[in-house]
């Protein structure tokens, strides 16, 4: 007899929240260390791929994708005021980003 129950995968979203906790540390050597907690499975809604960081600047912005829940950012200029946003990314593409 055939059965009538089917398999199937629901179409990932993009992540529900911006990753939490953003922190950033300023090193002597003008490296910055930006961190964020890592994103459950239930939060991303979907396979996180890494997140998305934007750095901007007086109107100017730089965007990273990394994997890992931190990125090391080099050559900022000093003495400037930067602004850090960071959101997950998924298949579907990046959810909302951090304040």
């Amino acid at each position: 007899t055939p059965s009538n129950s089917h398999s199937l995968i629901t179409p990932e979203d993009v992540p529900a929240s911006a990753p939490s906790n953003v922190r950033v540390t300023v090193h002597e050597d003008g490296s910055v260390l930006i961190k964020w907690s890592s994103m459950s499975a239930e939060e991303a809604r979907g396979r996180l791929l890494g997140y998305q960081v934007i750095l901007s600047h007086n109107g100017s912005q730089t965007t990273e994708t990394v994997i890992s829940p931190w990125l090391e950012a080099r050559g900022l200029l000093p003495g400037r005021l930067y602004t850090v946003r960071v959101a997950a990314l998924t298949g579907a593409g990046p959810g909302p980003f951090s304040d």
